[in-house]
């Protein structure tokens, strides 16, 4: 069996879990910039024009305004809040070293003999929990100002 060090082992588990939100959170800013045009410098929303009809005075009227489309599209995109991780494995000494046993453990209750008695030494079992903090409110904010303009 293959091992590794079982504080590399968590690390790693950590980096996987945190660059996948980080990408995550990177396409729906790409996203959410989708909605602007880029002129100097300067991100304007892009707009569609809509007509209105409404009465005024017992007569029909028109009326047109401008609607960026960033106001109109929803912008709650997919967010890990929680990550649970569990890890299994059978745990051996290596000099100052804690290494873990790759693909080697099973829970305790599918580790029993005919018997009844399980087979547990060395096997290890860590339950990681991840917990997003709360977003930036700019993305909220934008939006609030965009809907002011309408």
């Amino acid at each position: 069996m293959e091992k590794i060090e079982f504080q590399l082992l968590l690390a790693e588990i950590t980096q996987a879990v945190q660059v996948t939100q980080y990408m995550m959170e990177q396409t729906q800013t790409a996203s959410f910039l989708d909605y602007f045009k880029e002129t100097n410098g300067v991100l304007e929303p892009l707009t569609k024009e809509v007509k209105v009809m409404y009465s005024e005075s017992s007569r029909r009227k028109e009326g047109r305004f401008s609607v960026p489309l960033a106001a109109l599209a929803p912008h709650n995109g997919l967010v890990m809040d929680r990550v649970e991780v569990t890890v299994r494995t059978n745990l051996t000494s290596a000099g100052n070293n804690l290494m873990a046993e790759l693909g080697s453990a099973r829970k305790a209750e599918d580790a029993q003999d005919e018997a009844g008695t399980a087979e547990t030494d060395g096997q290890c079992e860590v339950k990681m929990t991840f917990r997003r903090e709360e977003a930036a409110d700019g993305k909220r904010e934008v939006i609030n100002m965009l809907n002011k303009t309408i």
